[in-house]
């Protein structure tokens, strides 16, 4: 295997420990998808210093939350709410195409919002919506899901 086909990720500890020990999903993800199309992945402990060595190296390289420095280099970061990624061209989140797109809730899914406001509620609040159950409303989620809403 030459050293273009490689894929380096550059990652801050504790971050770095946890995907060497296979603990991060997304990370593993990416590696399977690389490791399947024939090359290997290496976590690398990201400084400036490692970050301006890469700009010599050949292959890839995926920064975690940096922005990135060459062609073949891209920035990973949450996109604000876990477990959701983005793998994007730039680590300015103002800069991603979905930070530009205009919003039409008539393109979302009711039943699909409620599920998944339903279910992050939950895992949020897990203990504290047994003791409030009862005695605390959300307003928030019918204001969420109305196209009403977001027409004023």
């Amino acid at each position: 295997m030459n050293d273009a086909s490689v894929l380096r990720i550059y990652l801050a500890r504790p971050m770095l420990d946890n995907a060497r020990a296979g603990e991060v999903n997304i990370l593993n993800r990416i590696t399977a998808a690389f490791s399947a199309r024939g090359y290997r992945t290496e976590f690398v402990q990201d400084s400036e210093a490692e970050r301006l060595r890469a700009l010599g190296r050949r292959g890839y390289a995926l920064y975690h939350m940096h922005e990135p420095l060459t062609a073949n280099t891209l920035c990973l970061r949450l996109s604000y709410l876990y477990p959701f990624w983005r793998i994007e061209d730039t680590n300015d989140r103002w800069d991603w195409d979905i930070a530009k797109a205009t919003f039409d809730p008539e393109t979302v899914d009711a039943g699909l919002a409620n599920t998944f406001f339903d279910r992050r509620r939950h895992m949020l609040f897990k203990a504290t919506l047994r003791s409030i159950r009862t005695s605390f409303s959300w307003p928030c989620r019918d204001a969420c899901c109305s196209t009403a809403a977001f027409s004023r």
